[in-house]
């Protein structure tokens, strides 16, 4: 008997797979998208996480500064779910302002006061931090450690600072949310290059971390009280909201996204498909790396993965570096040395290339995914003709938020 499996990648990709169903090990399906949104937010603004309805928190008069997280889902329709309780509490569209952190990888900027009323978009300012620009962030207080704090202007001088993010599993925080969408994207260069790592294999998403620690101190500091936590779908979408107090909230968001986005690991499989969705946060390289990240942990030593994707991103410094070099070994120290911006997503890639081999589709030439070690796919039908050699496949949906939960045997041999 055969599976027939369909799968999507990218904004638009998709194809069906047909695998026996004694060939199949496992399969893992992302959560289905909540609608409508609107409703959903309206509800969780109303009956937060240890906190009163955020309306009883809001003064006609207030300046309001909006806190978005580039990595969240639907965050354009969110904004216009923010706004419609703030009008309701009589807040002046001029004493809103949106405010985007600053990341050192590419990605889009989009307006997200498109979905407002007219009137009230060209009222509602929409700031994206800048942090070469020294004037733009303010003292905030100095840390436990001896770190002294910036932190944009605005958002020191706002009556109520309110925190809207994903969260996500992340493999230097453990999980992305809360006080990650203030530090360091809002802060200096400086702070935001301290932040780039490799992640850490050995640990757990919810084990001690130095840096994500620092960033939970900074939202102490700042004094934040309500934030809204969004857990990502399948595709660019949510499948949970949750607001209220930060640490509530962003404690009960990370339950959720790992009750629906843990994938347990019994054992390897000699063949995995990853299929890379194009999300909140775009389709570039740092998805790519997520996801091959995943499969590194799912795969046979030197078994084989595959990743389905509709990638057309120019060469970042750490990927360019990767094409560079004889192996995929031997770009590890010099990306440690160099850091650069794309550090996490390229040491990714390479660990996968070096623990497995890598086949490809995307929308990249494919003279240039053989030089980055991998084997170009091109069609649904190469894809079906590989997976017939093969008798133990694994299929991850949406594998860029996935986090694998290895058993102790594993860990020792990551």
């Amino acid at each position: 008997m055969e599976n027939a499996i369909n799968l999507t990648f990218g904004r638009r990709g998709a194809c069906q797979i047909r695998i026996p169903a004694e060939h199949l090990k496992s399969q893992f399906q992302a959560p289905a998208a909540v609608n409508p949104l609107s409703n959903i937010l309206a509800q969780a603004l109303e009956t937060p996480h240890e906190y009163p309805s955020l309306r009883h928190a809001v003064v006609a008069g207030d300046r309001i500064t909006l806190v978005v997280d580039r990595q969240t889902p639907q965050a354009e329709t969110l904004v216009l779910g923010m706004w419609t309780l703030l009008e309701s509490c009589g807040v002046n569209a001029a004493d809103v302002t949106i405010l985007v952190p600053a990341t050192l990888t590419p990605g889009a900027n989009p307006d997200l006061r498109r979905l407002l009323p007219v009137g009230v978009r060209e009222q509602v300012v929409l700031k994206l931090h800048d942090p070469t620009d020294e004037k733009s962030t303010g003292y905030l207080a100095t840390t436990a450690g001896g770190e002294r704090i910036y932190l944009h202007q605005d958002l020191l001088d706002a009556d109520l600072p309110i925190l809207m993010g994903g969260v996500g599993f992340d493999s230097v925080l453990g999980f992305r949310g809360g006080g990650s969408a203030l530090y360091p994207g809002l802060s200096t260069v400086e702070a935001i290059r301290k932040s780039v790592g490799q992640g850490h294999d050995e640990l757990a998403p919810d084990d001690s971390r130095p840096l994500r620690q620092l960033m939970d101190e900074v939202s102490w500091l700042l004094g934040l009280q309500f934030a809204v936590q969004v857990v990502p779908s399948v595709g660019d979408g949510v499948s949970a909201i949750i607001a209220g107090q930060v640490d509530a909230a962003f404690q009960k968001a990370c339950s959720l996204l790992s009750e629906s986005w843990t994938l347990p690991v019994k054992s390897r499989a000699g063949t995995v498909v990853v299929a890379v969705d194009h999300d909140a946060h775009g389709h570039s390289w740092s998805q790519l790396g997520a996801a091959l990240d995943v499969a590194r942990q799912l795969v046979s030593r030197e078994g084989r993965i595959v990743a389905l994707t509709d990638l057309r991103s120019d060469l970042t410094p750490g990927i360019r570096l990767l094409s560079e070099v004889r192996s995929p070994r031997d770009a590890l120290k010099p990306l440690r040395e160099s850091q650069p911006p794309d550090m996490t997503a390229a040491s990714q890639i390479a660990r996968a290339l070096d623990w497995a081999g890598v086949s490809l589709m995307s929308g990249l030439p494919g003279d240039l995914v053989e030089d980055l070690g991998m084997l170009p796919l091109d069609a649904t039908e190469e894809l079906q003709k590989l997976l017939e050699t093969e008798d133990s496949i694994a299929i991850v949906q949406s594998a860029q938020h996935v986090n694998v939960r290895k058993r102790k045997s594993e860990k020792a041999s990551l």
